[in-house]
C-alpha cells in the first residue's frame, strides 16, 4: 500500500483587485451595507451556526429517495460536527406525497456522518430538514445516479426568493426545479423563466402549491425547451421555501454526461467570489473544458458589471483585462471562456464578477467537461460573502476521489491560513499548510492527492483575514465532478474589502507527505492596531 500522502501545490498568484462594498438596501434584490449585522450576512450563503448556538438547522431539497440504482439524484446528508462536544440532530425526510419519517442521529465530536435518506423513505423526491441541537454543525448533501454523482451545501435559511441563474434544456437534459417547504402551512409559489429571447410563464409555473411539509417538482424543461441557458426566478405569494436545481444529462444528449445540482440564492449582490477554476489535466490534450460565467439582473436598473480573472503569476502569463459587460433589466450576459484569447491555457486563476454601478445581480459559473476517459459539469454560484472560518465537507469521497480547495484573498492584508481535517473524534492541523500565507491580492490552491479516510473526513480552514473559499471534488469511476463554495462559520462573515494592488510573483511550491498535529488550530486575530475578528468558535 503507499503511504499516505498530502500533495498541497501552492499556486501563488499575484492578482489585482478591488472589490467595492456598496450600501443598499430593501428587497431580494438589494444588498445589505457591510454594517450588516452576522444574521442578516449569513441568510446570504449556507453558514454553520457558530459553536455557542442553541440550535442549527438545515434544508436540504433536492434529491431522490428510490433505493435503487437508478434514482435520477439518490440523496445522502453528510453532518459534520466541528466541536470538541457531541452533538444529537433530528433528521426528517419529506416526500412529494406529504409522507415523513424522522431518524435521531448522534454526531460524535468532531466526525462527519452520512444519513442516506433511502433508509428513511421510499420516495420519486425526498426533502430533509436537520435539526441539531447546538451550533458548529455544517450540512452537505451527496446526490448520485446513472447520470453521474454531485455535492454541494444544503441551504442554513429558507427565503421568499430563489435565484437559478444557469441551466440548460436542450435536447436529452432533464432541467428541475425542486420546492421543498418544511413548515406546517402550505406555500404558493411562482416560476419564471429567462431565456434569449425574453420571459417564459407558462399557466402551469404560475400559483404552484407546495403543501406544508412536502417537495414539489417543477419540469422545466418540459415546458421551456431547446435553450442552452435558461435562468429561473422562484418567487413566493405565501409562505417560505428552499429552492434547488437538478440538471441530468444523459447519453442522447450532446452534453458531457452529468449529474449537477445547484441550491439557488436568495438575493442579489454587487459582488461574486469564484477562487477555483475549471479541472483541467494538463497532460490531456484530448480533453475539452466549456467555462463560462453566466450573470443575471434581476432589477429594475441596467447594471454594468466586469467579470475578472485573476490568473496565477500574471508577471509570466500576463494581466487580463475585465470582461465588462451590460446587464439590462430582467435579462442575462454570458461570458464565454472557450477559446477566448485573452485567457492562457493550462494557468490557473480565481474570478470574481462585480458591478461597477452597484446595482446588485446574481452570477454564476458553468464547467462542462468532455475528454475520452470521462466527463461532468458544474454549476454553481459563487460566494457574496468572505469569512475567517470555512467548512469544506468531503461529501461522497471515496479512496481514488481527488479534491482541490480555492482560497482567495481580496483583502488589504496577507492572511495566515490553518488548514486542518476533521474525523474520527479529532482535528488534526495539518502541518504543511499550518501558517499559510496567502498575500493580499492573490489565491492559493490547494490539492489533496490523498486524505486518510476521505469517506470520513472534512476539512476546517481559519484565517486571519477575510477570505473566500471553494471546493472542488473530482468523483472517479466517471461520475463527474463537482464545484461549490464551501460553508461558511457563523460569527466570522463579513463584507469584501478593496484589494491591495500586488505584482510580485512567487514560485510554485510542492510539498509531499503528510504529518499531522493534534493541537487546536490557532486564533484568528488581526494585527494590532485593527481590532481581531470573530473566531470560529469550534472549540465551544
Amino acid at each position: 500500500m503507499n503511504p499516505r500522502r498530502l500533495l498541497i501545490v501552492l499556486l501563488v498568484a499575484a492578482m489585482v483587485a478591488v472589490v467595492v462594498a456598496v450600501d443598499l438596501s430593501g428587497d431580494a434584490t438589494t444588498s445589505p451595507s457591510a454594517s450588516d449585522s452576522q444574521s442578516t450576512l449569513s441568510r446570504l450563503a449556507p453558514t454553520a451556526a457558530p459553536a455557542d448556538a442553541g440550535a442549527s438547522t438545515w434544508y436540504c431539497a433536492a434529491g431522490t429517495a428510490t433505493g435503487t440504482p437508478d434514482g435520477l439524484a439518490e440523496q445522502t446528508v453528510v453532518i459534520t460536527n466541528l466541536t470538541d462536544t457531541a452533538r444529537s440532530a433530528t433528521v426528517t425526510a419529506y416526500t412529494e406525497t406529504g409522507d415523513t419519517a424522522s431518524v435521531e442521529v448522534d454526531l460524535a465530536a468532531n466526525t462527519r456522518t452520512p444519513v442516506r435518506v433511502a433508509d428513511l423513505v421510499t420516495a420519486v423526491w425526498a426533502g430533509v430538514l436537520v435539526e441539531a441541537n447546538g451550533g458548529g454543525v455544517a450540512v452537505d448533501h451527496y446526490p448520485a445516479g446513472p447520470t453521474g454523482a454531485t455535492a454541494g451545501p444544503c441551504a442554513s435559511s429558507v427565503s421568499g426568493v430563489w435565484f437559478l441563474p444557469a441551466a440548460a434544456t436542450v435536447l436529452g437534459v432533464r432541467h428541475l426545479v425542486v420546492l421543498f417547504n418544511p413548515f406546517p402551512d402550505l406555500a404558493v409559489v411562482d416560476v419564471a423563466v429567462e431565456t434569449t429571447d425574453g420571459r417564459r410563464t407558462p399557466p402551469e409555473f404560475s400559483g404552484i402549491v407546495v403543501p406544508a411539509k412536502s417537495v414539489r417538482m417543477v419540469d422545466v424543461a418540459a415546458l421551456v425547451t431547446v435553450r442552452d441557458h435558461v435562468v429561473v426566478t422562484v418567487t413566493t405569494r405565501s409562505g417560505l421555501v428552499v429552492a434547488e436545481q437538478i440538471e441530468a444529462s444523459g447519453p442522447d444528449s450532446d452534453l458531457p454526461g452529468s449529474l449537477v445540482t445547484t441550491l439557488g440564492a436568495p438575493s442579489a449582490q454587487p459582488s461574486w467570489h469564484f477562487p477555483l477554476p475549471a479541472p483541467v489535466d494538463p497532460d490531456d490534450s484530448t480533453q475539452t473544458t466549456n467555462q463560462q460565467y453566466v450573470v443575471f439582473n434581476p432589477t429594475a436598473e441596467i447594471a454594468e458589471v466586469d467579470v475578472q480573472l485573476l490568473v496565477d503569476d500574471p508577471a509570466t502569463n500576463g494581466f487580463i483585462e475585465p470582461f465588462e459587460i451590460t446587464v439590462r433589466p430582467g435579462q442575462f450576459a454570458v461570458v464565454d471562456l472557450v477559446d477566448e484569447p485573452r485567457v492562457p491555457a493550462g494557468v490557473g486563476f480565481a474570478a470574481y464578477v462585480e458591478t461597477r454601478n452597484g446595482v446588485p445581480v446574481v452570477a454564476a459559473r458553468v464547467i462542462r467537461n468532455s475528454d475520452p476517459t470521462g466527463s461532468g459539469a458544474s454549476i454553481s454560484i459563487g460566494t457574496p460573502v468572505l469569512a475567517t472560518g470555512w467548512v469544506v465537507p468531503l461529501g461522497g469521497m471515496r479512496n481514488g476521489d481527488g479534491a482541490r480547495v480555492g482560497i482567495s484573498n481580496l483583502g488589504l492584508r496577507d492572511a495566515e491560513v490553518t488548514v486542518s481535517v476533521v474525523s474520527g473524534g479529532s482535528r488534526q492541523v495539518l502541518a504543511e499548510a499550518d501558517g499559510l500565507t496567502v498575500a493580499a491580492g492573490t489565491r492559493v490552491e490547494l490539492n489533496f492527492a490523498d486524505i486518510a479516510d476521505p469517506g470520513s473526513a472534512s476539512l476546517l480552514i481559519e484565517s486571519t483575514q477575510p477570505v473566500a473559499v471553494e471546493r472542488g471534488l473530482v468523483f472517479s469511476g466517471r461520475r463527474g465532478f463537482a464545484l461549490a463554495t464551501a460553508i461558511a462559520i457563523g460569527g466570522t462573515l463579513s463584507r469584501p474589502q478593496s484589494a491591495v494592488p500586488d505584482t510580485s510573483t512567487s514560485p510554485t511550491v510542492v510539498l509531499d507527505g503528510l504529518t499531522t498535529t493534534t493541537t487546536a488550530p490557532p486564533g484568528t486575530a488581526e494585527p494590532e492596531p485593527t481590532p481581531p475578528p470573530p473566531t470560529t468558535g469550534i472549540t465551544g
